[in-house]
């Protein structure tokens, strides 16, 4: 073989080794294994090389792993799924990235805790009617957060806990969306999404009060979005419930704030019964068969409400004494814009109430004592206002109704 030709062919062969050591070298995904027993993690990693940078991306993790148990502050471990944090305000506990299969036990259980932690970003499902899928038992300074809850008995349960904060998770799909029981107090639900559970979206239960329920979207679950019951001195606001039952429900509650709700699409908007000292204001119910029904309630205030395009009626007043209804708008409906039947001592100002397929207002015997002030019914299907007997009417606007404008 002639030198140039033994020169061409060792170049090629430099060439070749070159080309199988780069070809070697190139980043290969890597497993390990995290304290927890039987749970895995896969990270993959990428580099890229060009003549001017280098590139470093950020490793994505998830874990699949066992239900997650932790009785106290000294439990908050790797072994226990915790992939960070010191447990103090500033430094928390994260809980992260977890897949959990709740079939035999609850999926994360927290008890008797006073650090600060944080579960997020974890996919927990099939507790059935059994488990549940993040639960808090007598713990407190928690987060919870963007968490997805499906098939459990519960997607978020708190027992005897308060001061935790639960935000942008959803629960589907479970029994009960969010369930608060046994003095959970102070607690804030924001931006959560609770649909097509069985009994409730949220649920506060057994004197759980002073709680701020803000944003939350409750749609489509069999009995409520919302349920209170027997719990007191709680915040609704800027709520979303629709396609249930009943919107919110407020069971044998007394002295809480429901502020810009909107409840559509339910058989029952808004309903109270038995509750007393309840603030309603600035909600909307819309297209339900009825818009806010009070029974068997006292001494509430309902301002600056709007209830049109109800199957029956806009407001409604059951064996309810001592409300005020005051700047309320009830038109559209298809039977009455505010009824009363069996309710006495009622204050009624300024309220609007036309277009409405009966009466404007209608007051049943044998309602009395009720003081209507300033209200405006035009252009009803029956009387403006019917049933003035025993009651004072002074400065109301009746104009176009069919049947008349004020009845005896």
């Amino acid at each position: 073989m002639k030198t140039g030709q033994k020169a061409v062919l060792a170049t090629i062969c430099l060439l070749a080794a070159v080309a199988l050591l780069i070809y070697f070298k190139q980043p290969t995904p890597m497993t390990t294994t995290t304290p927890q027993t039987g749970a895995t993690t896969t990270t993959s990693t990428t580099a890229t090389t060009t003549p001017t940078a280098t590139t470093t991306v950020t490793p994505i993790e998830t874990y699949s792993g066992d239900p997650i148990l932790i009785q106290n502050d000294h439990q908050f471990t790797a072994a226990n799924g915790v992939v960070s944090g010191s447990g103090t305000q500033a430094d928390p506990y994260i809980i992260e990235g977890w897949t959990i299969d709740a079939s035999s036990a609850n999926g994360i259980e927290i008890q008797n805790t006073t650090a600060y932690f944080i579960v997020r970003n974890c996919l927990i499902e099939n507790g059935t009617n059994d488990y549940m899928a993040i639960y808090l038992n007598n713990a407190i300074n928690g987060k919870i957060e963007n968490n997805t809850c499906e098939n459990n008995y519960a997607g978020i349960c708190l027992d005897s806990s308060s001061s935790n904060n639960m935000s942008n998770n959803t629960c589907e799909n479970n029994y009960y969306g969010i369930y608060l029981r046994y003095h959970s107090d102070y607690n804030i639900l924001d931006s959560n999404t609770c649909e097509n559970n069985f009994y409730f979206g949220i649920y506060l239960d057994s004197s759980s009060n002073y709680n701020n329920l803000t944003n939350n979207a409750c749609k489509n679950n069999l009995q409520c979005g919302i349920y209170l019951y027997y719990s007191s001195n709680d915040t609704l606001d800027n709520n979303t419930c629709e396609n249930n039952y009943y919107g919110i429900y407020l069971n044998s509650s007394s002295n809480d704030n429901l502020t810009g709700n909107t409840c559509s699409n339910n058989t029952y908007g808004i309903l109270l019964w038995p509750s007393s000292s309840v603030n309603l204001t600035n909600n909307t119910c819309k297209n339900n068969s009825n818009g806010i029904l009070l029974e068997s309630s006292d001494s509430n205030t309902l301002t600056n409400n709007t209830c049109e395009n109800n199957g029956s009626c806009g407001i409604r007043l059951y064996s309810s004494p001592n409300n005020t209804l005051t700047n309320n708008t009830c038109g559209n409906n298809s039977y009455v814009g505010i009824g009363l039947e069996n309710s006495d001592s009622n204050t009624l100002t300024s309220n609007t109430c036309c277009n409405n397929g009966s009466c404007g207002i209608l007051i049943k015997p044998p309602s009395s004592s009720n003081t209507l002030t300033s209200n405006t019914c035009c252009n009803n299907g029956g009387y403006g206002i019917y049933g003035s007997t025993n009651n004072t009417l002074s400065s109301n606007t009746c104009s176009g109704n069919t049947e008349g404008d004020i009845s005896p």
